[in-house]
């Protein structure tokens, strides 16, 4: 975006071009960085007979691990999700 403002009375020390530009950056980013996820063969519910969760939303956690439901299933939750 870029706005232009001009005066009718010129400023002091400038007499070589009637235009002045004043500008102030603004950056904004909302990344965050990027984790390659675990394979299913590295998920810790396997072992238990449950797949592991494509997403992060946890429902219940208890000492084997978190756990989510995905497809009307339980699944559990990868470690990366819990960084």
């Amino acid at each position: 975006m870029a706005n232009a403002v001009a005066s009718k009375e010129p400023r002091q020390g400038i007499d070589f071009f009637p235009l002045s530009v004043d500008f102030e950056e603004k950056l904004w980013c909302g990344l965050t960085p990027y984790e390659e996820p675990l394979s299913d063969s590295e998920c810790w519910s396997e072992s238990f007979g449950y797949s592991c969760c494509k997403g992060c939303r946890v429902y219940e956690t208890d000492a084997k691990g978190s756990g989510g439901v995905e497809g009307h299933q339980w699944c559990g939750i990868p470690s990366y999700c819990q960084k």
